[in-house]
């Protein structure tokens, strides 16, 4: 959900997506930064205030974000790129599907059909037509942190494995995600009625098959364009056209592996390819040409032209997978046209050979680091982030403590740690990011966010009703406080004052926001339940008593 602003300054998380589904287009789900801890889960709103509160604006200077001691240590490296690509480019898609179970259990008359170079579907019989349900295993789909942030980690036959229930009763939708590195996993998915259980019986299968991936080679000779793999293809085509581009599977497409996507660092988007197999249909509105003697269809848009063309067959049994599908989109149909005349003969060659062993073992162990995050840092969606590691000494007067968390944001974890744990349990860990502490927990239904403020004034925050809810000054322990929900009901606030006075400068601060636990596809806003927004004041209590009083 995106905020209605974002604090000047703070830096704002990349955009969380939303799978692929089927063969169409996937929906993209944007996290935007908004006030103090939401932003995490993107929930956040515009500012408590009508004064920017230092607590919620990294200073400048220092490291990064962190402007003072706190220096986040690098998580352990990817692993190498080119091999992990060269063990998926020489895997069968369909080799992956365990059709024997599917034979003996489900359906005798099952079969497996190719839909891509390197992705496959098992269907109920070889006469398969879109409105069927079927199992989908795409080999190379990118699925990095910001992907796995919002699916539910579940071992599954001794491997890591990540899953997400995209679905409803009447549209069923579940994704599993096997990673393979930081950025790409091999993913199952169905909208068949039995949803997760499906995609997770299958899955285990093929944690079972990958236990020795040069059992699951495929033969380019039966799958064509199945020894390229899509960036390594849109390389070859472009050349030092894409230097400077980061190239990724295309998250568009249903063969993720076998197409590509390009961007640049400022976020100008590049040269995109698709490679499926399915049926040669041209749009009524399309402009109908040929390519070097291919038929194409060519449509334009603004700041971008699309080549699509029949390339010829794809051996697949099945009359909707029968055709290979080019798909070249670029700044302008001269370029795209251009492009695409070489690439009808580029994909009649094979690609030079990889000069890099596979990557073995393929699969992550459960306990394995599949995201580069450090301890709870794994939990929190924004980077980088250092776990709080214990060992600093509060302050016994508030002033102290607020100058010291100023200068130390350390200072604020070890102050709250005991209370918040003792208030919503042990899973909560905190974390430190910019100026911020917050408490992450592995589930990711709940952030919670503390301060230590000596600056701002309590009576300043919560007073826009546009933006917040239910605004109450009243005493917490004897001591006047100002709380308030968010509008939606998903975030809550108590502001302390440690002298009893809203009116004077100096805050305890706690925050509270609420989002769907992972795994589940949120189709609402999620909302926080008052029995845990009470518990901040106990919190806030706890803290006062142990340091300050």
């Amino acid at each position: 959900m995106v905020t209605k602003s974002n604090r000047a300054g703070e830096p704002r998380p990349p955009a969380r997506k939303r799978l692929w589904t089927g063969l169409s287009v996937g929906a993209v789900v944007l996290l935007a930064l908004g006030v103090v801890g939401a932003f995490l889960l993107g929930r956040g709103r515009a500012d408590q205030s009508p004064q920017a509160s230092p607590q919620a604006s990294p200073k400048a200077g220092g490291h990064g974000w962190f402007p003072h001691g706190v220096v986040p240590e690098p998580g352990p490296p990817d692993r190498d790129r080119e091999a992990v690509i060269a063990a998926l480019r020489a895997l069968d898609a369909c080799a992956l599907l365990d059709l024997d179970y599917a034979k003996s259990h489900r359906n005798p008359n099952a079969v497996t059909i190719p839909t891509g170079p390197h992705s496959c579907s098992l269907v109920a019989d070889a006469n398969w037509s879109p409105g069927y349900s079927r199992l989908s295993l795409a080999v190379g789909a990118d699925n990095d942190f910001e992907g796995r942030f919002s699916e539910k980690p579940i071992a599954l036959g001794g491997a890591k494995a990540y899953e997400i229930d995209q679905g409803d009763d009447s549209l069923p939708d579940c994704v599993l995600d096997l990673p393979v590195s930081y950025t790409l996993s091999i993913e199952l998915k169905t909208d068949a009625s039995a949803g997760c259980q499906l995609v997770e019986d299958y899955g285990a299968a093929t944690v079972a098959k990958l236990a020795d991936p040069d059992a699951r080679g495929v033969d380019t000779a039966k799958r064509p364009l199945s020894a390229w793999d899509g960036c390594a293809f849109l390389t070859s085509l472009y050349g030092p056209d894409l230097d400077g581009y980061r190239l990724t599977p295309n998250s568009r497409s249903s063969d993720p592996f076998s197409g590509c996507e390009s961007s640049n660092e400022r976020g100008k988007t590049g040269p995109s390819l698709k490679v499926t197999y399915d049926k040669w249909a041209p749009k009524r509105t399309d402009q109908l040409i040929r390519i070097a003697g291919k038929d194409a269809a060519v449509r334009g848009g603004a700041g971008t032209c699309t080549v699509s063309w029949h390339q010829g067959g794809s051996s697949s049994p099945n009359e909707w997978f029968g055709s290979v599908i080019f798909e070249l989109a670029d700044a302008d149909c001269v370029t795209a046209e251009r492009h695409a005349a070489e690439a009808v003969e580029l994909a009649e060659r094979a690609p030079e050979g990889s000069a890099s062993r596979p990557q073995r073992p393929l699969l992550y162990g459960p306990d394995d680091n599949d995201t580069g995050r450090i301890g709870a840092c794994a939990d929190l969606f924004n980077s980088p982030c250092a776990p709080y590691q214990g060992g600093v000494t509060v302050a016994p007067t508030f002033e102290a403590a607020a100058a010291d968390s100023q200068a130390d944001q350390a200072v604020q974890c070890e102050a709250f740690s005991e209370a918040v744990k003792s208030a919503y349990g042990s899973s909560f860990s905190p974390v430190i990011w910019g100026t911020h502490c917050m408490f992450v927990e592995p589930t990711h239904d709940m952030l919670v966010y503390v301060d230590i403020d000596g600056k701002n004034v309590p009576a300043d925050y919560g007073t826009d009703p546009s933006l917040w809810a239910d605004r109450q000054v009243k005493p917490i322990d004897g001591k006047q406080s100002v709380t308030f929900w968010d509008t939606r009901r998903s975030e809550y606030d108590v502001y302390y004052s440690p002298y009893g006075d809203i009116s004077r400068p100096g805050n305890l601060h706690i925050h509270l926001a609420a989002d769907h636990p992972r795994g589940v596809r949120g189709t609402s806003t999620a909302t926080l339940e008052p029995a845990r927004a009470e518990l901040a004041e106990r919190v806030i209590t706890l803290v006062d008593r142990k340091y300050f009083r």
